[in-house]
């Protein structure tokens, strides 16, 4: 085997293992990408009067897509809800927890 062969190998082993290695550090920086953190809107209700009403909220508000939690505070009226706001906005929130039956209005952290 001549030096220039050589030479012309070697180059094409790097730019294999350049582009190899280009691809795999792509790829796992489609993994490396973090979500976004949640929405916290937080509502007061005093309209609850009983533990089911606190799991009726509950359970319709994390069926929701986008909302990641949902806690609801029977003695203080609290609804505390952990949401991604592209996919369920504060506004939609309030319209579920209304159609349920319940009053809701914004809450001061």
């Amino acid at each position: 085997m001549t030096d220039r062969s050589r030479t012309d190998r070697s180059r094409t082993d790097h730019a294999r293992t350049d582009r190899a290695h280009a691809d795999r550090a792509h790829a796992e920086s489609d993994f490396a990408v973090a979500a976004p953190e949640p929405t916290r809107t937080v509502l007061r209700s005093d309209d609850l009067t009983c533990p089911s009403c606190v799991r009726s909220i509950e359970t319709m508000l994390r069926a929701v897509d986008g909302v990641h939690g949902a806690d609801v505070h029977f003695a203080t009226g609290r609804i505390e809800i952990r949401h991604d706001p592209e996919r369920a906005s504060a506004g939609d929130l309030v319209a579920i927890v209304r159609q349920l039956g319940y009053d809701v209005a914004p809450a001061p952290f």
